[in-house]
Order: structure tokens, then sequence, then C-alpha cells
């Protein structure tokens, strides 16, 4: 008699949305720290992630038109994957529209969006997912104005604001 094995199911392929808000985040962890827990999630569900599904930016939460979301979106219309894991949903972006946006399209394509520290899917339509959306708009608000403010406070000291240094000019450390 012969017994036939069933063969293993190959693994659904899945995406990785990584933000990190600056481009000096790129150097540290946290974009690491994001991939690892998303491809770890993904597994647990049966989806495998491919370096080319991996979409990594270092950009304002409120950039109209993310170069990774239509990477994404264009992964999923081709059929390349059929789920999308993002860390939080902070790192969607702090821009509510964009954010439902983004994820309206992926439910058009019949793609979900998995959100690994929720741990649930995060879908257009979730009146909950719409509240941590306009909260992570606030929270870019109050980022904005507390850098705003202190940039203002070091320049009324006469201290140097940061940035670039103009041609012709020299740091003082010292002051």
């Amino acid at each position: 008699r012969i017994i036939l094995k069933r063969s293993m199911q190959p693994m659904n392929r899945a995406g990785a949305l990584i933000r990190v808000s600056t481009a000096r985040q790129l150097e540290g962890t946290s974009p690491e720290k994001q991939f690892q827990l998303i491809r770890e999630y993904a597994a647990e569900q049966g989806f495998e992630i491919h370096n080319r599904h991996k979409w990594l930016a270092a950009e304002s939460g409120a950039k109209r038109d993310p170069v990774r979301f239509r990477d994404a979106l264009a992964a999923a219309s081709a059929g390349e994957v059929s789920r999308v894991h993002v860390f939080s949903v902070d790192r969607l972006g702090r821009d509510l529209l964009e954010m439902l946006w983004f994820l309206r399209n992926l439910d058009d394509l019949g793609v979900e969006c998995w959100g690994v520290e929720e741990r649930r899917l995060l879908a257009w339509n979730d009146f909950m997912l719409q509240i941590e959306g306009a909260v992570a708009g606030k929270e870019r608000q109050e980022i904005l104005k507390r850098t705003r403010d202190g940039l203002i406070r070091r320049v009324k000291q006469g201290k140097f604001s940061g940035g670039k240094v103009p041609l012709g000019y020299s740091l003082n450390r010292e002051t």
C-alpha cells in the first residue's frame, strides 16, 4: 500500500510596511525591530515576506501620497501579496485620510492589512481604527508645535537652532 504525503501548502506572500519619522532613525534599530516583529507575526499566520515586499520609508507620517503606499498597492494589484503587515496604526501614518484611502484601496483589491502591535485586522471602516488614526494625527500636530516652540526658544536664547550652518559661517560649540 502506498501512502501519499500531503505536500505542505506554500506559504502565502505578504508585504511589510515600515515607517520611521526621520532619516536618522534608519540608522538605529527601529526599522529592524519593526521588521523582525512583523516577520514573526506574519509567519505565525502562515505568511512569508520577501525583501522585495518590504517597503521602508523615512518620512513624515502626514506625507501626501507616500511612495510605500503606492508600491504596496502595486504589489497587491499584481497579485504578488495577499496581505500587508504594519507594526502599528501610527506607523501607517499620521494623516487619517491617507491611511483610510490606503486601507480602502487594499480592501478593494481583496488584500488585508494587519497591525502587529494590535494583533488585529486594520480595516478602513473600523470606527476604533478611525479614532486611533485621528489621535495619531493630533499627536503629529503636538510634535510639530513642540518642535517649533523649542526652535523659537533656542533662537531667543541666542543658540544655534540646528540644521546646516550657512556658507561662510562656522558654529561656535561653546555658545
